[in-house]
């Protein structure tokens, strides 16, 4: 039986959410190198899915000024494959740059360099992912407060934004040098106002490159108070408070700064510019804890009926080392799907010394299990998106993910086993890709140009 695509869905973690206090591990640095050339790479955005990493890319042998591009990969937490340039976008008198993407990929905010020699703040919006990007808007309401405006971030919901300037231009009433700055708007058809600088955060030196979290309690900037370019993270309990516990991400630190970090959408990745070589990008990785996860304990394989109306259930198994009652069962995410219920009880034993797929019928071993209920439909839509046509008898990899009660990240794999066929109105609206309400002849042109997408080494 062979094993598809692992599917690392991953959760949006209690440390990042809730601003969790507990300083956080993260891996040593490195180069994503599948898009990182002898050119210069800068400006890392990752989609909200995980599935594209939008840069920004010049001074090549052919053009000088930076253009956007969008390299994209399979699955959350693979090397990307392919890369495309966002034509409709670049143009020949400016530089396009600092990339934000709306979690439904439909809306972009950038910077854009025009004469005589401004930054511009802008706004592009199109009907559907596979339409391309209408040349953006000003946001006039930010471009009057400097020449020299960049580095737009969001909120999920699109009502905050974080920015910053450049040094040789700062916002007036700043605290010396770029500063990073806020503004918030009631609705998304109002301009933004309120405009805030963060002076809990900023320093007589330059700050810039923020990135927010989705619901804005975490930010990550950039900053040279110690002298070269470092990543920072700062957090706060509430929209409405301050942010406060700023922390120097070491991880991040290169010998020739490191600027303008993306924090990704779950907590659990920054992205960042590497400072040498023109500029590369380099990722660091949040270290999670595994963790035992069975799913359907008692059954062996795990069958997924995919027509099921019902619940899955899955179990994060507890051990000498792991008391689940730490478990922050709010965090808990399956295929990014949340729990519709949860108990502690004592269902299974773990694998020992086995792969991924193995399993186990054993019963109880002594400790104290989390149980979690799952709707299949809901897991069985999260495939279907991700995939597209299921196999009967195919088998699978799910993850999950979440946190412990002190913010540390956990994880867990296990296997299941497909069942049947998707339900038909399922299966239907997945193969709706202009969401029309209608599959035909025009959901296919729509991919079809994707389908022919140049892959990374071709550049």
């Amino acid at each position: 039986m062979k094993t598809r695509t692992n599917l690392f869905f991953v959760a949006v973690v209690a440390f990042w959410v809730l601003g969790g206090s507990a300083l956080a591990q993260w891996t040593e640095a490195v180069p994503v190198t599948e898009i990182n050339t002898e050119y210069a790479e800068w400006d890392p955005f990752l989609s909200d899915d995980g599935l594209s990493l939008y840069i920004s890319k010049g001074k090549t042998d052919t053009f000088y000024y930076h253009r956007l591009y969008e390299a994209m990969r399979e699955a959350p937490y693979g090397p990307f494959t392919s890369l495309r340039e966002i034509t409709e976008l670049n143009y020949s008198s400016g530089h396009i740059q600092d990339p934000w993407v709306s979690p439904d990929n439909l809306r972009l905010y950038y910077m854009r360099t025009e004469p005589p020699g401004r930054w511009r703040l802008k706004f592009s919006e199109r009907a559907s992912v596979y339409d391309p990007w209408p040349v953006g808007v000003n946001i006039s309401e930010l471009n009057a407060l400097s020449d020299c405006m960049r580095g737009p971030t969001l909120t999920a919901d699109e009502l905050t934004i974080f920015f910053s300037s450049h040094p040789t231009c700062p916002i007036p009433g700043g605290e010396g040098g770029d500063d990073i700055w806020m503004a918030t708007r009631p609705d998304m058809d109002s301009p933004f106002g309120d405009i805030t600088n963060l002076t809990e955060i900023n320093t007589t030196a330059n700050e810039g490159g923020p990135s927010v979290s989705p619901v804005g309690l975490t930010l990550v900037f950039h900053s040279d108070r110690n002298g070269q370019t470092q990543i920072f993270k700062a957090t706060r309990e509430s929209a409405y408070e301050p942010f406060g516990n700023v922390e120097h991400l070491s991880a991040c630190d290169t010998p020739a700064g490191s600027a303008t970090p993306c924090l990704s959408s779950d907590g659990t990745a920054i992205y960042f510019k590497h400072g040498a070589n023109k500029g590369d990008i380099w990722v660091s990785y949040l270290v999670r804890r595994e963790v035992a996860v069975d799913i359907k304990p008692g059954s062996c394989p795990n069958p997924l009926n995919l027509a099921s109306r019902g619940v899955l259930p899955v179990a994060i198994l507890g051990s000498d080392d792991l008391d689940v009652n730490t478990i922050d069962v709010a965090s808990i995410r399956l295929a990014g799907v949340a729990p519709v219920r949860s108990s502690y009880e004592d269902v299974a034993a773990p694998v020992s010394d086995g792969n991924e797929c193995d399993c186990t019928v054993a019963g109880p071993d002594g400790h104290t299990d989390l149980t979690l209920k799952f709707k299949t439909q809901q897991i069985v839509e999260q495939i279907v998106n991700l995939l597209g046509e299921l196999v009967d008898g195919e088998l699978l990899v799910l993850n999950l993910a979440g946190a412990l009660s002190d913010g540390t990240p956990i994880e867990g794999t296990d296997c299941i086993v497909l069942v049947g066929k998707v339900p038909r109105l399922l299966a239907a609206r997945s193969s709706d890709i202009n969401t029309d309400g209608i599959v035909d002849i025009l959901d296919f042109s729509k991919m079809a140009k994707y389908w022919l997408e140049p892959t990374a080494a071709d550049y």
